[in-house]
C-alpha cells in the first residue's frame, strides 16, 4: 500500500550454515525481539489517522500489510526510497549499528533509528513506542510534497493515539503455539484480561482448546467488522515440519554429524522424527542428567530458535489479514510413507494403478481426520472461509463434509520447508491481481546440452497437448479462449538466464533443466 511504513531489520552477515532441523539462515534465528515490536505499530500512515474497525476491516481484505525487510547488514545501501514509499524505519542491535549509523549519516532522506544499544541517530529500542512514529511522520511531511497525504490528513478527525483498547475475555498464555492468536488481537487494539502461562501437558488436549479459544475470539470480533471489499485470508491451517532429509534418515552412530552423538542425542532426534503431540517427549531414566551435553543444549537451543521464528512469521501473516491461525499438532508430519507410496504408485504402470492410488488416498484422508480435533473442524467448516495452508503435508485432503479442504474452500498453501523460502513468502504483505490475459504468453527457459536425450521431451509433450487441445475446441469460439503463445529460450549460464527473464514481460515462466549444485555450496541452483 501507499505510505507503507517500511520496517529494515539488519543482521550480521551469515556465516553460520542454516538451521538445522527447518533451514533458517542464522540471521533470521536473532530478529524475533524487533518483529513483536512492530507487530503493535501501524502498518502505515492512514492506520494512524483510522478507526480500530477501519483498520480491521482494510487488514481483512488484504489491500494492506507489514511491510519488513529483514535484510543482510552488507545490502543497507542498496535500500532506496520513493515519493510513494517516503517512511523507513530501521532497527539495530550491537552488530548493525554500525552499518546503520553510516547508512543514516550519508543519506539526506530522514530515517527513524531504533537500536538497543545507545546511539546519537537513535531510540533506545526498550523506550520506543507508537508515539516516535507520529512524531517521525510529521517531521518528514515537513520537508516532503506529499500533497494527497496532507489532504487525507486534514480531513482525519481520529488519531490512533486517541483511541481507548476494547478489553476482551481471553488470557495470554506464554506459549508459541497461542501467540499469532494473541498478537493479531493486541495489533489491533484489543487488550488481552490477564495472563495464565499454559502449562507442559502429555496430552494434547490442553493446547487445543487454547488454540481453538484464542481462534473463536477473533472469529467472534470478524463477525462484527464491516468489510471494505472482498475478503482475503480468514483462517490460516498450519504445523511446522521438519526438512524432507530429517524424516528419510537413519538415526545413527554413522548417520549423525557435527555432534556428538551420545545416546541421549540420538533418542532425542528419533524422538523428533516421530513426534505426533505438542510437547516432546523423551523417556529415559538418564535423560535429566544429560540436559548438561552440550549437543543435548544444542538440539533444544535450535529446535526452540526455529520455533520463534516460525511463530514469528506466523504472526506477521495473522496481524496482515486479522485471520486466526490453527495449529496442527506434529502427527500430520507422520504421513511421509503413505505419500512416498502414492507418489511411486502414480509414476508406476502396474495395471492396478488407479486402483491402488485411491486406496492409498483414502488411507492418508482417514488418518488426517483421526489427527484432526474435531474442535479444529469447527473452526474450519464456517461458511465462506478462505484458507491459507501453510504446512508440509497435504491438509487440502482433510475431508470436510466428504469434500477435500481444497473443494470446499477456496485454499492457497505455502511449506514450511526450506525456512527461508516460508519466512519471505510468508511475511508477503500485498496481494497481487492478474488478469487472464496474462497468462497468454508464457516463456520456458531451457537449460540442457544439445547432445541429452531428454532436451525436447517437453517440448514434445506441449506440441501434443497443443494439438489435443485444437481438436477438442475446433467448434469453440475462438474469441472465448485464451491465444496462448510459448516462446522457448535456451540458456547455458546465469548471464543468458538473467536476460531471458529481463526480455521476458508475462506472468507464466517454466524451467526445463537439471539444476546444478556447486562443490562446498549448501544449496542448489537452476544454471
Amino acid at each position: 500500500m501507499k505510505y507503507n511504513i517500511i520496517y529494515v531489520i539488519p543482521f550480521a552477515e551469515d556465516i553460520r550454515p542454516p538451521s538445522i532441523f527447518q533451514g533458517f539462515s542464522s540471521g533470521l534465528l536473532d530478529i524475533y525481539p524487533f518483529i513483536n515490536k512492530i507487530l503493535n505499530l501501524p502498518q502505515n500512515v492512514f492506520e494512524l489517522f483510522s478507526t480500530w474497525n477501519n483498520i480491521a476491516s482494510i487488514r481483512m481484505s488484504g489491500y494492506s500489510g507489514y511491510s519488513i525487510l529483514p535484510i543482510d547488514k552488507s545490502f543497507i545501501n542498496d535500500i532506496s526510497l520513493s515519493d510513494d514509499h517516503p517512511f523507513l524505519c530501521i532497527f539495530s542491535n550491537e552488530q548493525t549499528i554500525q552499518e546503520v549509523e553510516n547508512f543514516i549519516n550519508q543519506n539526506k532522506h530522514q530515517v527513524l533509528h531504533v537500536s538497543t544499544q545507545e546511539s546519537e541517530t537513535g531510540i533506545l529500542f526498550d523506550d520506543f513506542k507508537i508515539e516516535h512514529i507520529s512524531s517521525y511522520i510529521e517531521e518528514v511531511m515537513k520537508v516532503q510534497p506529499l500533497n494527497d497525504l496532507h489532504s487525507f490528513l486534514a480531513q482525519s478527525e481520529k488519531h490512533l493515539l486517541q483511541l481507548s483498547k476494547e478489553k476482551i475475555s481471553l488470557k495470554r498464555r506464554f506459549h508459541l503455539v497461542t501467540e499469532p492468536n494473541e498478537i493479531a488481537l493486541s495489533s489491533l487494539g484489543f487488550e488481552l484480561e490477564g495472563d495464565d502461562n499454559l502449562p507442559a501437558s502429555t496430552t494434547d488436549t490442553p493446547y487445543i482448546d487454547a488454540i481453538t479459544r484464542s481462534a473463536q475470539v477473533i472469529f467472534k470480533k470478524r463477525e462484527d467488522i464491516s468489510l471494505s471489499g472482498p475478503m482475503g485470508i480468514s483462517l490460516i491451517l498450519t504445523s511446522p515440519s521438519k526438512v524432507r532429509e530429517f524424516y528419510r534418515m537413519k538415526v545413527s552412530v554413522k548417520t549423525v554429524t557435527g555432534l556428538d552423538a551420545s545416546k541421549s542425542v540420538l533418542q532425542i532426534l528419533r524422538q523428533i522424527q516421530r513426534q505426533t503431540q505438542f510437547s516432546l517427549k523423551v523417556e529415559s531414566d538418564d535423560f535429566k542428567k544429560s540436559l548438561s551435553e552440550p549437543s543435548v543444549k544444542f538440539l533444544f537451543a535450535e529446535l526452540a530458535a526455529e520455533a520463534r521464528v516460525y511463530t514469528m512469521a506466523l504472526s506477521i501473516m495473522a496481524c496482515n489479514y486479522f485471520a486466526p491461525v490453527l495449529r496442527m499438532p506434529p502427527a500430520v508430519n507422520t504421513i511421509h510413507n503413505d505419500l512416498i507410496s502414492l507418489g511411486s504408485c502414480a509414476r508406476g504402470s502396474s495395471i492396478n494403478q488407479h486402483f491402488k492410488m485411491n486406496k492409498i488416498f483414502r488411507r492418508i484422508t482417514k488418518r488426517l481426520i483421526s489427527i484432526v480435533d474435531p474442535a479444529y473442524l469447527t473452526c474450519i467448516d464456517q461458511d465462506s472461509n478462505t484458507i491459507k495452508v501453510i504446512c508440509d503435508a497435504p491438509l487440502e485432503w482433510l475431508p470436510i463434509r466428504n469434500l477435500p479442504l481444497m473443494l470446499r474452500f477456496n485454499t492457497s498453501r505455502v511449506p514450511t520447508t526450506p525456512g527461508n523460502l516460508f519466512f519471505h513468502l510468508t511475511i508477503m504483505n500485498q496481494q497481487i491481481t492478474l488478469p487472464l490475459q496474462a497468462f497468454e504468453e508464457i516463456l520456458i527457459i531451457r537449460s540442457f546440452r544439445e547432445d541429452d536425450k531428454i532436451r525436447k521431451m517437453l517440448e514434445q509433450a506441449v506440441d501434443i497437448a497443443q494439438n489435443r487441445a485444437e481438436k477438442k475446441h475446433k467448434y469453440t469460439d475462438k474469441s472465448t479462449m485464451l491465444n496462448i503463445r510459448i516462446k522457448w529460450v535456451d540458456v547455458s549460464d546465469e548471464e543468458e538466464f538473467v536476460r531471458a527473464l529481463n526480455e521476458f514481460s508475462g506472468a507464466v515462466m517454466i524451467f526445463d533443466g537439471h539444476g546444478t549444485h556447486k562443490k562446498n555450496a549448501d544449496f542448489g541452483s537452476l544454471v
